[in-house]
């Protein structure tokens, strides 16, 4: 057999080590400044309707706040959404959506909030594609969560535009409402095929690898998580582990990078793909035929954070 054979202890040893040191992750939010902490800052403004920063907060937090939201057409029935963010996806991936919302009492107008996701096809997002998703609701002086999972990027949508705004349902005087703690995720998981496919990182990373033997036998790695953040691929047979994997959050200086590790024990041809899937950037490592794995530790793999 083309590989060198693994000991049972050496692979125990690592496959706990490499659990205790990952914990579980959570979804990573690929919206900027979503809780509103101090201002708008990173939201676009749309001119139908007006958005402010405001010391109210969906947790009560001192010294944070929302979105004040405020839909003034004269009209009844009509949209405002002025406050939008777009950010990337990719094609026929699954996200969800997430935010609290609170609608200020004693107005003289109703309504209720609707977040739009538009799907775009171009890095200016701009070019439409694939029908919007939209979640609506709202409480009257309650913070309430609006959500929705699932919702699945279109063929050709490279963008999605998230747009935060309110439905005036009567004509008149002017309505608002506060928008805190948006959020906008892979689904947790869905990030590829679970059998050859490792999703590390809440889904925003994902892992892959094929092997060849020296008389041309290939296949791809099979894949046993371990964590959110760890995992081990086998090749021939389910009970030995070839491939050990692990990607770790460094995104805080002096570091600022996404660092992964493999560690192998085998000496036939592996191609491992490490794939960002927010920020749409690739990562692939060799190791040759009839060589002994060497371990990889990759401190700079990806220069993608947060």
């Amino acid at each position: 057999m083309h590989r060198t054979p693994p000991r049972a202890s050496a692979i125990t040893v690592v496959l706990v080590a490499l659990a205790l040191a990952s914990g579980a992750a959570s979804a990573q939010n690929l919206l900027i400044n979503s809780s509103f902490d101090h201002n708008l800052t990173a939201w676009q403004m749309n001119p139908d309707g007006s958005a402010s920063w405001d010391t109210l907060d969906a947790a009560g937090a001192a010294g944070s706040g929302s979105a004040l939201i405020t839909n003034y057409a004269s009209g009844g029935n009509t949209y405002a959404g002025p406050l939008l963010q777009c950010v990337p996806v990719t094609p026929g991936t699954s996200y969800d959506f997430t935010t609290k919302v609170r609608i200020a009492p004693g107005q003289a107008r109703t309504g209720h909030a609707m977040v739009q996701i538009l799907w775009r096809n171009n890095s200016e997002c701009t070019g439409s594609v694939g029908n919007s998703a939209a979640i609506s609701g709202g409480t009257v002086g309650v913070w309430a969560e609006l959500s929705r999972a699932g919702i699945v990027a279109p063929a050709g949508a490279t963008r999605a535009m998230i747009q935060l705004g309110l439905v005036k349902e009567e004509a008149g005087a002017s309505f608002v409402a506060n928008f805190d703690d948006v959020g906008f995720q892979l689904t947790p998981g869905t990030c590829g095929d679970p059998a050859t496919t490792l999703c590390l990182h809440g889904g925003r990373f994902r892992v892959s690898m094929t092997w060849q033997t020296a008389s041309g036998q290939n296949g791809v790695g099979h894949v046993v998580p371990l964590s959110g953040d760890s995992g081990y691929f086998w090749f021939f047979d389910p009970s030995n582990a070839e491939v050990l994997t692990k990607l770790l959050d460094a995104c805080s200086p002096p570091y600022n990078h996404f660092w992964f590790f493999a560690a192998g024990m085998t000496n036939v041809r592996v191609v491992i793909t490490v794939e960002d899937l927010q920020a749409h950037v690739t990562k692939t490592y060799t190791n040759p035929q009839g060589t002994a794995f060497r371990p990889l530790q990759d401190t700079r793999a990806f220069a993608t954070c947060p």
